[in-house]
């Protein structure tokens, strides 16, 4: 039977928040490899389960009970989920099987009601020695992926497949012989036309701060030959880092968080703007955190840091104007030994107790010519023990007006949910949504997702029993 509670939001001036959420039953997932939430089509929330042998997709409705169950109908061959990909009123799922030739990798795309209604192979790897790790990425508008794998740590074979045509865009091998996939790769974007970026940061060390740079490989079908665009970074060393395509304005966007000369500490945080069609004349601006921002996060510490020791880029927002929202959490994680702590016992033997800690969000708007808009920080804290900090930071609800970032206050069993409501210059105000209280839910926000402008679905796991949770405002 399911639950719905309607609670009202605590009241702040000028502003009155409720939201209904409904709960549903819970599901065994003791033998599930995984679990997706694929998300809401026709009505009906779609949630991918992985059983190993068996791959089912089950439909709640409206008050997230449950409709139907189905299984997918893969090749018969030791088949292996690459990924999922949801589209309108559909989804792809993309995986990869042998046959007689070898080793192939296809997608189906299946309809709201997980009924199959087009298949076809996107690449044949043929007889190998060994099976290709093959990973996949999708574009910003869910159209285009693009599934890679490296062999001898110095190849790199990507293939682009358009969703839409179902058709191959593109195959190509990159040689990666001066740059090493393995040790300077930092992230891989498939734009929403099928092209290809890889970006790999070099030489970000003191010693060789003189040539820190980044390096960004291209490839796609407006182009005949993979591009390779250097820019340097000489002025910094990098702490952290995160890239993503605007696919609006056609730029090539980074966030990051750099130091000037001790990498144990970020001193401030960069933007970087690199546009499609004129790589070199890029955009670069370094910007040293102020004290004030310092004692906000830092509070009584800041002196003695005079720095961040512990925080890293979540997520970057695209501003229509071509800037951007920079979105960074402090985190971190400790393992105390043998000799200093106590340890456990898990299936596998004794561990170390691994201390996660979750902690401030803090928020940084940049013009498109890199000047700072504003900034702020959201608190919170968040602690656990031993769980991969899987129900710790925050899912970010996006909507034309504002932004909604949602948390546990706590990691534990009886926790109360909140949220910050950001606008546009920044102002924030903050809600408790609601209480988990004698309601058996843990609640995993970083693998929610967003079904509607003002709805999200929470996955909840507690004790190998699965939730799905209905937040809407």
């Amino acid at each position: 039977m399911e639950r719905i509670l309607i609670l009202l939001a605590l009241v702040f001036p000028a502003i009155l928040s409720s939201q209904t959420v409904t709960v549903s039953d819970a599901i065994s997932i003791r033998n599930d490899v995984a679990y997706e939430l694929i998300g809401k089509m026709k009505g009906r929330t779609l949630l991918y389960r992985d059983k190993e042998t068996t791959f089912e997709i089950q439909a709640f409705d409206h008050k997230m009970r449950l409709s139907w169950k189905k299984d997918l109908e893969l090749d018969k061959k030791r088949p292996s989920v690459i990924g999922l990909v949801p589209g309108n009123d559909e989804f792809n799922v993309i995986y990869q099987y042998k046959n007689k030739t070898g080793i192939v990798a296809k997608v189906h795309r299946y309809d709201a009601g997980a009924n199959l209604k087009d298949s076809t192979t996107i690449v044949d790897y043929g007889k190998k020695y060994f099976v290709p790790s093959a990973k996949m990425i999708y574009s910003e508008n869910k159209k285009v992926i693009a599934i890679y794998h490296v062999e001898k740590g110095t190849e790199l074979f990507v293939t682009t497949f358009d969703l839409d045509r179902m058709e191959v865009l593109w195959e190509q091998k990159f040689m990666l012989e001066d740059i090493n996939a393995q040790r300077y790769l930092k992230e891989m974007l498939v734009d929403n036309k099928g092209g290809f970026s890889v970006i790999f940061e070099k030489d970000n060390k003191k010693l060789q701060k003189e040539d820190h740079r980044f390096e960004v490989l291209y490839y796609g079908n407006d182009v005949e030959a993979p591009a390779l665009h250097k820019i340097p970074m000489s002025e910094y060393l990098t702490y952290d880092v995160h890239f993503v395509f605007d696919n609006l304005n056609r730029n090539l966007l980074a966030a990051g968080l750099y130091s000037e000369s001790n990498r144990g500490r970020s001193d401030g945080f960069f933007f970087l703007k690199i546009p499609h069609n004129d790589p070199d004349s890029f955009t670069k601006v370094f910007e040293k955190f102020t004290e004030e921002f310092l004692i906000d996060v830092l509070g009584k510490e800041h002196k003695r840091n005079k720095g961040l020791t512990d925080a890293s880029i979540q997520e970057i927002v695209l501003r229509k104007d071509g800037g951007i929202l920079i979105v960074g959490e402090e985190n971190r994680h400790t393992e105390r030994n043998m000799s200093t702590a106590r340890t456990y016992v898990s299936g596998s033997g004794v561990r170390n107790v691994v201390d996660y800690f979750y902690e401030d969000i803090f928020l940084v708007s940049i013009h498109p010519d890199g000047e700072v808009h504003w900034n702020t920080i959201l608190h919170k804290k968040q602690y656990s023990q031993n769980d991969d900090a899987m129900f710790s930071s925050f899912f970010l609800l996006k909507t034309p007006s504002n932004l909604r970032f949602l948390f546990n206050d706590e990691i534990k069993y009886e926790n109360t949910v909140s949220e910050y409501v950001v606008n546009g210059i920044g102002n924030s105000d903050r809600n408790s949504i609601l209480s988990t209280e004698d309601q058996k839910l843990r609640l995993r926000f970083r693998d929610a997702i967003q079904v509607a402008a003002n709805e999200l679905i929470v996955p909840s796991e507690n004790r190998n029993k699965l939730k799905l949770i209905k937040v809407t405002f």
